[in-house]
């Protein structure tokens, strides 16, 4: 079956974020219909948010959100592993796997530490990465891998069916499924302009018209606290 994404709010201006429910089936995330994925409402390609305007988000809805995450586009090229080959994935926010509720097939999913600055550049892989590029080698978690030059410890390996929602917004932008994910580290410069996405898990109290309304009124609230 394949996904879709029903509309749950839309406001005019662009500076305004929209809320979404992620309707990802048949994705085996625990408490999906709990998802909801964040960004603005207009344009096309799902258009990002400042990864400020998220976390704010987060703190200013933790009735309605119990949980959110990050994460956006990259590419990089694989060497060392046969032929160079150019990958896509997700740069992803340490618990964007905690938020969809998955957890990798081998390994362990990315930690706070993770984020941290000086952290070592750890890595995540696909079923299908692990099995092409890394013959399927359970020992293959622990060693690195060359992304763009610079090695990356392969923490974890995702399940053969893992679907993730970084690849369904993306649609419009890159074919074929995520090959990794790496995680935002604080001491890595990174744009906080709009070019961020999100995913959020709501409370099991939460109420998605009440995230509605704060989502559409939290722009201007940014402003005002000189954040934005």
């Amino acid at each position: 079956m394949m996904a879709t994404f029903a509309i749950a709010v839309g406001v005019t201006a662009a500076a305004h974020a929209a809320v979404h429910r992620l309707v990802l089936a048949p994705l085996p995330f625990p408490g999906s219909e709990r998802l909801v994925f964040i960004g603005q409402a207009e344009g096309e390609g799902a258009p990002g948010v400042s990864s400020r305007y998220v976390l704010d988000l987060l703190d200013r809805s933790s009735t309605n959100l119990e949980g959110v995450a990050t994460f956006n586009i990259a590419g990089t090229t694989l060497t060392g592993s046969g032929d160079p080959r150019t990958l896509h994935g997700a740069i992803v926010s340490p618990d964007y796997f905690d938020v969809l509720g998955v957890r990798p097939a081998l390994g362990r999913p990315f930690r706070s530490e993770d984020g941290g600055e000086g952290a070592p550049a750890r890595v995540i892989v696909s079923h299908a990465l692990w099995r092409d590029r890394l013959g399927s080698d359970p020992a293959a978690v622990g060693r690195p891998v060359v992304l763009d030059g610079t090695p990356h410890e392969v923490v974890g390996v995702m399940p053969a069916d893992f679907e993730s929602p970084d690849e369904y917004v993306f649609t419009n932008h890159i074919r074929g499924r995520p090959s990794f994910w790496i995680t935002y580290r604080s001491d890595v410069p990174r744009t906080l302009g709009r070019s961020h996405r999100g995913v959020g898990r709501l409370t099991p109290g939460g109420s998605l018209d009440a995230l509605r309304a704060e989502a559409a009124a939290l722009p201007g609230r940014i402003e005002e606290d000189g954040l934005s």
